[in-house]
């Protein structure tokens, strides 16, 4: 489990003010979708588990989110390294080159792999809204709205990042992530919509 994952919520939560910025907004994104699938759990739960068809995939889901956690915790770092290299020479200028893009790409694909991740999640949650006990239905209803918001949220940490790489890849990134959000948005909106 991750480092993050460790602390008391006290601690996390005063953790999240300090200036570090570690953890920050990525991080969060990913706390916030390991809280939206255990919230799917806890609806399968109150429903008999009747309403999941595979509980351990979500479960795993769950644990993938908090790995992440700690990972977009992590990945900025590489950045930061980055820009503290020595720019010199020719041979110390194209290194700084690759690694700040190298930096920046994984800056990009863990939020992006917690915007997947949360897709993954909120699909599932759409195919137990007809299977959930009625009185778990607002809870099934927060669960697709906290994915949702860490979904977009992590988009944002995604966006923020790409004018570190190229014009081409940034095109590729922001098709990718948008195709993910509107999917998203489309999902959580129909499990909170009442017939």
């Amino acid at each position: 489990m991750s480092e993050l994952s460790k602390y008391k919520l006290d601690d996390f939560i005063i953790k999240t003010q300090d200036k570090t910025s570690n953890p920050g907004g990525g991080a969060i994104c990913g706390l916030a979708g390991a809280l939206a699938a255990s919230l799917t759990l806890m609806v399968d739960n109150l429903s008999k588990q009747e309403a999941l068809e595979d509980p351990g995939r979500v479960q795993d889901l769950c644990q993938r989110l908090q790995v992440l956690m700690q990972k977009d915790a992590q990945a900025f770092g590489r950045v930061l390294r980055a820009y503290k290299l020595p720019r010199e020479s020719q041979e110390e200028k194209a290194h700084y080159q690759e690694e700040l893009e190298k930096g920046y790409q994984e800056a990009i694909e863990v939020p992006l792999d917690i915007c997947r991740t949360l897709l993954d999640l909120l699909r599932i949650g759409k195919t137990m809204k007809d299977k959930a006990h009625k009185y778990a239905l607002s809870d099934l209803k927060v669960a697709a709205s906290l994915a949702y918001g860490a979904m977009e949220g992590a988009g944002f940490m995604v966006e923020t990042n790409l004018p570190g790489l190229g014009q081409e890849a940034q095109e590729a990134y922001r098709k990718t992530l948008e195709a993910i959000l509107k999917e998203g948005l489309e999902i959580k909106e129909e499990v909170n919509h009442d017939a």
